[in-house]
Order: structure tokens, then C-alpha cells, then sequence
């Protein structure tokens, strides 16, 4: 597991803090993660790792801090890329 503080960049240009969160493997950019937003499933766009040799107290991590970018509902997400996707291969 690999624990990174995880921000997200909202439209306006806002940092929102997410906290300290768990993940099976280091989210690299371009892949999704999924998170509670307005009490829904929802997913993240990973759009920066920014690998940190600050110790924050109180704060255990794995050196690594996540800014992400809300892509919707997990749906509407694969909804979108798999017609993305289909219309690639039907060109």
C-alpha cells in the first residue's frame, strides 16, 4: 500500500485537500481514482505527482502528494471513454 496526500484542483482553480489516502500501487498521471464526492462514487484524473521529501508532522505518507481533477460520475467516466474508444477503431 502507498499512502499519499491527495489534493484536487477544482475549476476554479481551488485546492481542495482530500487528506492522507491508501492506494494498492502509486497512481501514475493519466490514470483514474475513484473517491466519494457529494456522497457518489466518482472519478479522479491524475494530473500531477509531486514526489516530496518533506516530513509533515502527524502526517504519515510514502513521499508522494497527488493533484487530481474531478472527471464525474464513474459512468458517465467509462461511458465517455468507451465511446472515445470505439470511435478510434471505427475510423
Amino acid at each position: 500500500m502507498v499512502t499519499c496526500i491527495t489534493i484536487e484542483l477544482s475549476n476554479d482553480g481551488d485546492f481542495i485537500p482530500h487528506g492522507a489516502k491508501s492506494y494498492e500501487t502509486l497512481p501514475r498521471i493519466g490514470e483514474y481514482i475513484s473517491l466519494e464526492k457529494d456522497g457518489k462514487e466518482a472519478l479522479f484524473e491524475v494530473i500531477i505527482v509531486a514526489h516530496s521529501s518533506d516530513y509533515t508532522a502527524g502526517i504519515e505518507t510514502d513521499g508522494a502528494d497527488l493533484y487530481i481533477k474531478y472527471s464525474g460520475s464513474v459512468h458517465d467516466v467509462t461511458h465517455r471513454l468507451s465511446q472515445k474508444h470505439e470511435s478510434l477503431h471505427n475510423s
